[in-house]
């Protein structure tokens, strides 16, 4: 397993098909996954042994004293 904080092509892709398995993200499109990611301050994923991105969560925060954490996935 790796963590990675950029994301390529294929990975936004790959987030995705992870977004579209869970209830509360399934409706979003792929464009709207790529805008997610551009818009947060911190994106960490986790890639496999494969190169597949099997995890994802972002972060929106200050850097100072506030961090919230959404789409763990």
């Amino acid at each position: 397993m790796k963590i990675i904080n950029s994301f390529s092509e294929k990975q936004l892709t790959e987030l995705h098909g992870l977004y579209q398995q869970v209830w509360w993200a399934k409706d979003r499109s792929l464009e709207q996954a790529r805008k997610c990611v551009e818009g947060s301050q911190l994106c960490l994923g986790i890639i496999d042994e494969d190169d597949r991105l099997v995890g994802f969560a972002r972060v929106l925060t200050d850097f100072i004293f506030k961090a919230v954490i959404f789409d763990v996935d």
